[in-house]
């Protein structure tokens, strides 16, 4: 059985005062359709616990991912500074917020030199004898 919502025109939403409250079970009068939705709409945008748990446990989630790639990278760094950048990305969705969580780190040192000369200037199209 589906639950059921009773509105009473008679008696005024506690929220916005307009008549149409919803009644509970208990009898206490509660928000209208209009401001349970507004409520309900504010829920799905809002951070809270359960959407910083979600941040937290995906960024858990990448460190666990990458932990043998972080530490060879950590190891090969010798005496650089080994650095870990950690991204979150938050925008409204459909049905909540939709989270973006990113980890970027070098896993390697690239060390290279090479030397030449160049010039712009016409070059000689014949020797010279």
């Amino acid at each position: 059985m589906g639950a059921t919502i009773n509105i009473d025109k008679s008696v005024n939403c506690p929220e916005c005062g307009k008549p149409g409250a919803s009644i509970g079970s208990d009898g206490i009068p509660g928000r209208c359709l209009d401001c349970a939705n507004k409520y309900l709409a504010g829920l799905t945008t809002k951070i809270g616990p359960n959407v910083t748990g979600k941040m937290l446990a995906m960024i858990a989630n990448l460190f666990t991912t990458y932990e043998n790639d972080m530490d060879q990278a950590y190891r090969q760094a010798d005496e650089d500074p080994f650095k870990i950048s950690i991204g979150l990305k938050l925008e409204p969705g459909d049905r909540g917020i939709d989270i973006e969580a990113s980890i970027s780190f070098v896993t390697g040192r690239v060390k290279d030199k090479t030397t030449g000369t160049a010039s712009e200037a016409q070059q000689n199209l014949f020797k010279e004898a």
